[in-house]
């Protein structure tokens, strides 16, 4: 009898521990870093410069120098762009991997900074409009004597 008083007794203490054991908190894990490397594409071309805000979040700035422009980050890895855009001089990042940022500059041309995607202007543009008005009313005109 006092061996089945025993076992029982193991029994009950054993069943009200374990499920104190399963609704223990999980242990804390340590936040993971991810390093965030910036440089320029041309070290004469420009400079970077990161600001570490925490929580795996960065602010990466370019600087384009004299005869210069920025154009844009190139940036590897995982991450996501909390403000700003890829084409912005000051981005900011969160990563969640390794991470490098590459600041992408271009000479500017003795020409100045043209978009060769743009529409034409100048004085080319403005001759086709007149010599277009001119035709029309010139049309109109015959048009009208015409009908006279």
């Amino acid at each position: 009898m006092k061996k089945l008083i025993s076992v029982l007794a193991i029994a009950l203490i054993f069943a009200l521990c374990l499920p104190v054991a399963v609704m223990a908190a999980d242990s804390p894990v340590a936040p993971s870093t991810y390093k965030c490397e910036v440089s320029p594409n041309n070290a004469n071309a420009g400079s970077v410069n990161k600001v570490d805000k925490g929580n795996n979040v960065y602010e990466i700035t370019a600087t384009p120098a004299n005869g210069y422009k920025f154009v844009d980050w190139t940036i590897t890895g995982e991450y996501e762009i909390k403000q700003g855009t890829a084409k912005d001089k000051l981005v900011i990042i969160g990563i969640s991997s390794d991470v490098k940022a590459v600041a992408n500059f271009n000479a500017i041309s003795s020409e100045g900074d043209k978009d060769p995607t743009a529409p034409p202007t100048g004085d080319s543009v403005y001759m086709l409009v007149f010599a277009c008005l001119a035709a029309l009313a010139g049309a109109g005109y015959a048009f009208k004597k015409a009908r006279a």
